[in-house]
């Protein structure tokens, strides 16, 4: 059965190197693996059609994408395909947690915080350098668990969605099963972000979450 134009594939990475034999089959050299692999990824057919149609970028969660990095994944992407990318993490952790990677700022509030003048300059400005808004998926902001009340949680969503640029889309993933409620999903629908559905340890079943 052929899959909807309505639906697009894809998994949440393209970079495993155990797909080789099934999605890749080109000789790649291990330190180039990643940055090559996505044009095949791209062309993998399952029953003779293009199976993926799109794919997750969680890389981008740890640091903006460069427009270079940008512009090599554009040379590699057919015309209609998305890439969807995850919102660097210093505009969704509202404070730094107790690690050693986040140096002096661990345990520290996060300034940044749903701060939409540093995603427009950070993160948004190297997709119109790279000219790559024709495959850019939605924004995926990844808020992990946190203490914030649902009250001041929308609120700052609310203020946040207010003032980014509307020709992008975004959707919010959450990992506080509290967050969920008419506020939240609100908030969503008065911006058309989508909520993205995940099946987390304290998250409740996909059905309860809809």
């Amino acid at each position: 059965m052929s899959i909807s134009p309505l639906i697009r594939f894809g998994s949440s990475s393209w970079t495993y190197e155990g797909w080789h034999g099934q999605v890749y089959h080109r000789p790649y050299a291990k330190s180039t693996f990643a940055q090559e692999c996505l044009r095949e990824y791209c062309q993998y057919q399952y029953k003779g059609e293009p199976l993926f149609r799109t794919v997750g970028n969680d890389a981008t969660f740890y640091r903006p994408p460069t427009a270079n990095q940008l512009r090599r994944y554009r040379n590699q992407l057919p015309e209609g395909f998305e890439m969807s990318f995850k919102v660097w993490e210093e505009l969704t952790i509202p404070s730094y947690a107790k690690q050693a990677r986040y140096g002096l700022k661990a345990g520290q509030p996060n300034p940044r915080f749903l701060d939409a003048q540093v995603f427009k300059d950070f993160v948004l400005m190297p997709y119109r350098e790279a000219k790559f808004e024709s495959h850019t998926g939605p924004f995926i902001f990844e808020f992990q668990r946190h203490g914030m009340s649902a009250d001041e949680f929308c609120s700052r969503l609310e203020g946040f969605f207010g003032q980014v640029p509307k020709e992008f889309r975004y959707a919010v993933e959450i990992r506080n099963a509290g967050l969920l409620g008419a506020e939240y999903h609100k908030v969503l629908e008065t911006h058309g972000v989508a909520h993205v559905y995940n099946h987390w340890s304290y998250m409740p079943p996909l059905a309860e979450q809809h």
